[in-house]
Parts: structure tokens; C-alpha cells; sequence
């Protein structure tokens, strides 16, 4: 049930450079099939490409796996560009990567994480994009790349990559193309999404307890979306803002078999999912704190937290079981 994606872009022209990228194209979609992480796909699929790479020919790549249960999409980047995820405002996918991949062995590739909701879209593109070249040698770069993809943040999935060709064309002003263009989109369909934009005060817990309660969800799994959203919200209300007053963004996307919470504030940096008590050893007569957190995230079936953007951001998975 989950989605892989890749893009990839090798360096040279002509028959080796295709020859090298067809061994590279087979080569990630058996580590896809094999059900590989993405790191993992990186690393093996760049100590092979380097076993056998007489003309020291390098290709950037991108790896992405969807799960559509959790909503999470896991990816890994070998000196590729940093794709972007059109949400309610353009993110770029930073995060540390490796190298180019095929001409050093043994290369670490690190993982990340991040939420994606219904309505979310993945863009991805190779710099034959931003380096796209007017009759002035100018190029077409990064920053007219994401104006235009904020003005296609609601749109379907074909609407982006339309929309850039379209602008690249009337850049280009007939000049000729210096590099191969590519581009693929990932949108994320299905679900109800709500949302609320807060201030951060206690009071407006009611208006979150509101929008749970609405939720068509079994009582006991709204029961405990409440008690989770109560301990995040008042700790964000608490902590985040200690000088200042501050906001709040909540979303809440219901399929039918689970509910994605996510919380984003621009308060002071707090990991909340780190140092979680040890139940076993808590003295419930003298400890300070600790116990609302762990019980939260103890109902959640899932969590993790991102620090993107100079925003906290918190998102909470709760599974809804089948009808009897």
C-alpha cells in the first residue's frame, strides 16, 4: 500500500550516461520491491553503481516512500535538488543528504520524515528546470520556480508541471534547451480535513474540544483525541509563548481508518516526543511534570515532530478500528 518515487538526474550525455541511468532505474526498483527504506535503498544502490563505474560518472537522486496509513512520507537525497511540498504554504524538503551517488563506497544517506495531509502535493524536478536559459544567458532559478508553484498550491497534480513548462517556454524566448527537464508530482488524496487558527490562549480549548466532537469517530478514540490535544495545546500555550502572545495552527484530517493531528506554532523550539518518563521508575509523590506527555503520546498510535521553517511542528496518528 505504500508509494515510491524517485527522480534522478546522471551526469555526461550520449549512450554511457543512458546506459548508467537504465542500471540505476533497475537498481532502485528492486530495492523498492524488496520493501528497502529509502536510506537503505541510497546506500546499496550507490556502493553498487560504484562497483562498476570505469568512467567515474555520478547520478544526483531522490528517493521518497508514502504511507498512506500514517501519512508520513519517508525520503533519503544523493546531491539531487531539494524537492518542494505544496501544502497551505510552499515547503522546500531541506535536510541533510549525500553525495552524488556512484563514485564513493560506503556513503551514509540520512532519513527524514515529514507529515503530508489530503491535498498535499510533492513536486519534483530535476535543474534542467532552474537552469533554464534566456537569449540573455540568464537563468530561470530557484526563486521564479517557487513563486510560481505558490501560485498552484490547490491545484490537481498536473497543474504545476503545465504551469512551469508553460513559464519556461516564455523565459526562454526560443532559446535553445541546454539540459534534460524533468518533473513528477505526488498528490495525496481522500480524507476530510479541518482546521483551526488559534490564539494561543487556554480559553480556545473549547473550540478544539468542539471540533473533535464532531468528529464520526467511536467515542473512546474521541475521549482520547481530547485528552491528547488538551496536554499539547496547553503546553503550547504554556511554554511556547512565555514573553509574547502567540498562535496556533491545528489540522485534523479523518479517513476512514485513521485521524492525522497536526499542531504548528512558531514558539521557542521544543522537541515534546524527547525525553519521555520512564513510567517504571516515576515517583508519582515527587516528580515534577513529564507524566501529561507520556500519557499522550502513549494513546497516540503514532507521532513525530519537525522543526521546519522556525516552527514546531507536531503531528499525532490515531488509528480508528474496524466496525464489528
Amino acid at each position: 500500500g505504500k508509494v515510491y518515487v524517485a527522480i534522478a538526474d546522471v551526469s555526461g550525455k550520449g549512450i554511457t550516461a543512458a546506459l548508467f541511468m537504465s542500471r540505476a532505474i533497475t537498481l532502485l526498483h528492486q530495492y523498492a520491491t524488496l520493501g528497502y527504506s529509502p536510506g537503505q535503498m541510497l546506500f546499496e544502490y550507490n556502493n553498487n553503481l560504484a562497483l562498476h563505474n570505469p568512467n567515474l560518472m555520478f547520478i544526483t537522486t531522490f528517493v521518497a516512500v508514502y504511507d498512506p496509513q500514517t501519512g508520513k512520507l519517508t525520503y533519503a537525497n544523493a546531491g539531487h535538488n531539494p524537492p518542494y511540498i505544496l501544502s497551505d504554504q510552499l515547503m522546500k524538503l531541506d535536510g541533510k543528504g549525500g553525495v552524488a551517488a556512484g563514485v564513493f563506497k560506503g556513503v551514509e544517506y540520512p532519513e527524514h520524515r515529514i507529515g503530508m495531509k489530503a491535498g498535499d502535493l510533492l513536486f519534483l524536478y530535476t535543474d534542467g528546470v532552474t537552469e533554464a536559459q534566456n537569449k540573455e544567458t540568464e537563468l530561470f532559478g530557484e526563486e521564479a520556480l517557487e513563486e510560481l508553484l505558490r501560485h498552484h498550491a490547490d491545484a490537481d497534480a498536473v497543474s504545476p508541471v503545465d504551469g512551469v513548462i508553460e513559464a519556461l517556454n516564455t523565459f526562454s524566448e526560443g532559446t535553445e534547451q541546454t539540459d534534460d527537464i524533468t518533473m513528477l508530482t505526488l498528490r495525496i488524496t481522500g480524507g476530510d480535513t479541518l482546521s483551526l487558527h488559534l490564539d494561543a490562549v487556554p480559553e480556545n480549548l473549547e473550540r478544539i474540544n468542539q471540533l473533535i466532537s464532531g468528529l464520526d469517530v467511536p467515542e473512546d478514540v474521541r475521549f482520547q483525541l481530547n485528552v491528547i490535544a488538551e496536554e499539547i495545546f496547553v503546553n503550547i500555550c504554556s511554554y511556547s509563548y512565555p514573553d509574547k502572545s502567540g498562535e496556533v495552527d491545528l489540522t485534523v484530517t479523518l479517513t476512514d481508518k485513521q485521524i492525522v493531528m497536526t499542531f504548528e506554532d512558531s514558539g521557542i523550539p521544543f522537541d515534546p516526543t524527547e525525553n519521555l518518563i520512564d513510567i517504571d521508575e516515576y515517583d508519582t509523590e515527587n516528580a515534577v511534570g513529564g507524566l501529561g506527555r507520556f500519557i499522550c503520546f502513549t494513546m497516540a498510535d503514532d507521532y513525530s515532530y519537525e522543526h521546519r521553517q522556525d516552527k514546531n511542528n507536531l503531528t499525532i496518528i490515531k488509528t480508528i478500528p474496524p466496525k464489528a
